[in-house]
């Protein structure tokens, strides 16, 4: 009976801590959107009323940014889920790239992304939405760190499914510290939640995320599938 009631308290006390941190990392978050919004909207009430395009442009922005703000709670609201919680499906990984390609095509039209599979027919048992979360956060690293040469690449290679860039690179001595929650470099530059986030998410997934890199000549993230 003890050990039952310690189990019930320790899970307790596991809910608590996720959302307590839930409400932090939203509030984080939200925090810079939430400043453009207003921004947006003072602009809209000022000059939008005698200018049609101000007026357009306001609410278009105010739409993306309220878009924005949704996708930022949704993924947030994955992080509070147990491994328990996720369903899986086999997922067909040259069509799911294809669909990530476009998408980030779209998204980042500066930039030219590419799918690379060592074996076209390879299908995966997973949760969709969760890795689209984690390709979503992975990407939009690329895209940071990117230098002249606007390519990332998507794909499957022995270990697993990877996202690489020809961007700056990250030190030897940073390559685990960059997973902690708002870590900063000595350079002052910031990872935000980000790639914590990722490996949070990876980690339900029961999928670890290793980095391949050299400095000045980019990154590849690793998700490797593993053994149950």
């Amino acid at each position: 009976l003890t050990l039952t009631i310690n189990s019930m308290l320790d899970r307790i006390s596991d809910s608590y801590r996720r959302q307590e941190q839930f409400i932090a990392d939203v509030s984080h978050e939200l925090r810079t959107p939430l400043t453009a919004l207003l921004g947006y909207v003072r602009l809209l009430n000022r000059w939008g009323k005698d200018d049609k395009k101000v007026m357009e442009e306001s609410l278009r922005a105010i739409e993306e940014t309220a878009e924005g703000m949704e996708k930022i709670i949704e993924t947030l609201l994955e992080t509070i889920k147990t491994r328990e919680d996720i369903s899986l499906e086999e997922i067909d990984l040259e069509s799911f790239l294809n669909e990530r390609r476009d998408y980030y095509s779209k998204l980042y039209p500066d930039f030219q992304f590419k799918v690379l599979l060592s074996d076209s027919s390879r299908k995966i048992l997973s949760s969709r939405p969760l890795l689209e979360i984690i390709l979503n956060i992975l990407v939009e690293n690329a895209v940071r760190n990117s230098l002249d040469k606007k390519v990332i690449e998507l794909g499957w290679e022995n270990p697993g499914l990877f996202v690489r860039d020809y961007g700056k690179g990250i030190p030897l001595e940073e390559r685990e510290r960059i997973f902690e929650r708002f870590y900063k470099n000595g350079e002052g530059k910031g990872y935000g939640l980000g790639l914590s986030l990722a490996r949070k998410l990876a980690r339900l997934l029961n999928i670890e995320i290793q980095i391949e890199s050299e400095e000045g000549r980019g990154s590849t993230f690793y998700l490797i599938p593993k053994e149950d």
